[in-house]
């Protein structure tokens, strides 16, 4: 009996908690300064529902990487030459702020569609490196993951073993050759230490090299930061545009419902006052639409959120819909102190939004375009996200904490006094993710 209990426990600590030790024939370098991670997210399938990579790094007792660290990231449609060595130019990719993927509200920084992978950086400085000789890596990801530290493979999740086991996989070759895992589902957000100790997390301690005080030859990273590329933020008139895509022209609902606010002071919800105008009224607007100076000024007026039946939308359309545009003018007083800014979606089926003539949050798998095509949702190709079909009305509390809500932490920076006016520039501003280095 005694035995058996013993065994019994054994069994329960390994599956609570799943540790690696990376003992490679080549050990990887740390630096003190111009450190280099690459890392992989793989799907496993071409109509995969989700997606997620959040990864946390720790050297001794300082966490060097974490969820809501600055990253460039690429989604690629074939294979990338060299883009895990340390001496790739990444200047052409996007940044954006960990962790990153699609779907189940637990990713900083979304991308659309259904990619077969995602290919990330992080560029890092370690204070410590000379102090202790491992590196341990949290991983928290959806299907597969491969990490790469300063061009040397450290880490790779047991799923994806057996695909290019001595190189790196070309960009889609994971395809139908792994298995399905799941990530923490945790809420995206700011660091959160519960994320960590979740079961599905992996571990892996890597034994590395103290290389010296700066890497040489590190090559070329997006210009700016996420705050510099982001989507600019105004002290007054600003525009934000969406587009509501239904997943057929037969489905039996759509609705879009928003809610923007920066450290907590909401400037759109759930009744603020909108400009829409929806199909066939929209085919022939022009991609000018989704801009702040764009004249809507023929477009319908009503109130957030636009849609059709279930009794969740205050300005009611024609049903059987396939797409509807809306744009919402907005001021924000604290622009240019605020340090989050957050949208949440209430919708049904998909949506893009951008924050004066930037694209900052989207759901649902939304088709290509900036913007997509008024029909490009027609053949029924999204993923039928539904709404919370809570009842319109005024601003609704309860609608916001409701689970099919998606939150996106934008990306922005502050841009001055007006949107239509020529202002200097002001300091940027950006999100806690940044702050916090």
């Amino acid at each position: 009996m005694f035995k058996r209990s013993v065994m019994l426990l054994a069994i329960t600590f390994l599956f609570i908690c799943v540790v690696h030790f990376s003992y490679a024939a080549e050990r990887p370098k740390l630096y003190l300064t111009d450190n280099v991670l690459a890392a992989g997210v793989y799907n496993n399938s071409a109509t995969s529902s989700d997606m997620s990579l959040i990864i946390r790094a720790d050297v001794k007792d300082k966490t060097i990487i974490d969820e809501g660290s600055e990253m460039a990231y690429f989604v690629p449609t074939k294979d990338v030459k060299g883009w895990t060595e340390v001496k790739f130019d990444a200047s052409n990719w996007q940044m954006g702020i960990s962790g990153i993927g699609y779907a189940d509200n637990d990713d900083n920084t979304q991308v659309r569609g259904i990619p077969m992978s995602v290919y990330t950086r992080y560029y890092f400085d370690v204070p410590n490196a000379r102090d202790t000789r491992d590196i341990t890596f949290y991983v928290d990801y959806d299907d597969a993951y491969i990490l790469w530290l300063n061009g040397v493979e450290v880490a790779r999740s047991q799923n994806i073993q057996a695909v290019a086991p001595n190189g790196e996989p070309g960009w889609n070759e994971p395809i139908g050759k792994i298995t399905d895992h799941e990530a923490s589902d945790l809420p995206a957000g700011r660091p959160n230490p519960n994320r960590w100790v979740n079961v599905r997390i992996e571990k892996t301690v890597v034994e590395y090299e103290f290389g010296g005080d700066a890497q040489k030859g590190v090559g070329a990273k997006p210009t700016g930061s996420t705050s510099a590329s982001g989507a600019p933020l105004f002290a007054k008139n600003n525009v934000l545009a969406a587009a509501n895509f239904n997943d057929g022209p037969g489905s039996s609902d759509m609705t879009l419902i928003l809610r923007l606010s920066g450290d907590d002071q909401v400037y759109i919800d759930e009744y603020h006052p909108v400009k829409y105008i929806h199909d066939p009224d929209n085919a022939n607007v022009p991609d000018e639409w989704i801009q702040i100076k764009y004249n809507d000024t023929k477009w319908a007026d009503g109130f957030s959120g636009v849609g059709f039946s279930d009794g969740d939308d205050n300005t009611v359309t024609p049903v059987g819909l396939v797409s509807i545009w809306t744009r919402y003018y907005f001021n924000a007083p604290n622009a240019s102190k605020i340090k989050e800014l957050v949208i949440l979606a209430d919708y049904d089926d998909a949506y893009i939004v951008w924050l004066n003539g930037v694209a900052i949050a989207f759901g649902g798998g939304p088709p290509a375009g900036d913007p997509p095509a008024w029909n490009a949702s027609a053949a029924g190709n999204l993923s039928g996200h539904e709404s919370s079909d809570q009842a319109a009305g005024k601003p609704n509390k309860a609608r916001w904490s409701h689970n099919l809500i998606q939150k996106t932490i934008v990306s922005f920076r502050y841009a001055g006094s007006s949107a239509t006016s020529v202002d200097s520039v002001g300091k940027l501003s950006t999100t806690w993710g940044n702050l916090k280095k």
